[in-house]
């Protein structure tokens, strides 16, 4: 067994490996090359073009089937959250239970910022009405004292033009 056998030569060809007739080959290095002309063989095989196609179709028909799933359960989650406890419709639109409860809370919720706004603007009306109020009563408190003080100013000016003309004359 210490040549190479026949058969094993074309195998040996086939895989790439030229073996000159004549030389020894032990068992272990003849087991050990049929081994690897087995496992090559096996690979080429197993990466053809059609198991590579066949395993990326077998992978998107797996991803498409996991979205289904997704979508399935998303519809099923979002029937159980929006409806009811029995999942029955109302009567007004044919809104589900709870889509009327959240209609009903956002309405209730805009109108008490509605009025919490207009109380602000109420308050905002009053305080700028006062500040215009305090300015016109200081410009009247204002004008009733220059004409207070004009009116000082005369009477000494008069007394003194009757000063004047007493020492004059």
């Amino acid at each position: 067994m210490d040549k190479a056998p026949i058969r094993l030569v074309p195998v040996l060809k086939e895989v790439g490996i030229s073996w000159p007739s004549g030389q020894s080959l032990s068992l272990l290095e003849w087991y050990l090359t049929i081994c690897l002309v087995n496992w090559v063989n096996r690979c080429r095989e197993f990466l053809t073009f059609r198991t590579v196609l066949a395993a990326f179709v077998l992978l998107g028909s797996i991803v498409f089937l996991l979205e289904l799933a997704v979508r399935c359960c998303r519809k099923v989650y979002d029937w159980f959250r929006f409806t009811g406890q029995d999942g029955m419709r109302s009567g007004s639109g044919g809104l589900l239970v709870r889509d009327e409860a959240l209609l009903a809370a956002r309405l209730r919720q805009q109108q008490s910022l509605l009025e919490a706004s207009k109380e602000k603007q109420d308050r905002e009306k009053k305080r700028r009405s006062a500040a215009i109020g305090n300015r016109i009563i200081r410009k009247n408190l204002d004008a009733k004292k220059r004409e207070e003080l004009l009116r000082r100013h005369r009477d000494a000016r008069y007394r003194q033009e009757q000063d004047y003309q007493r020492a004059s004359t």
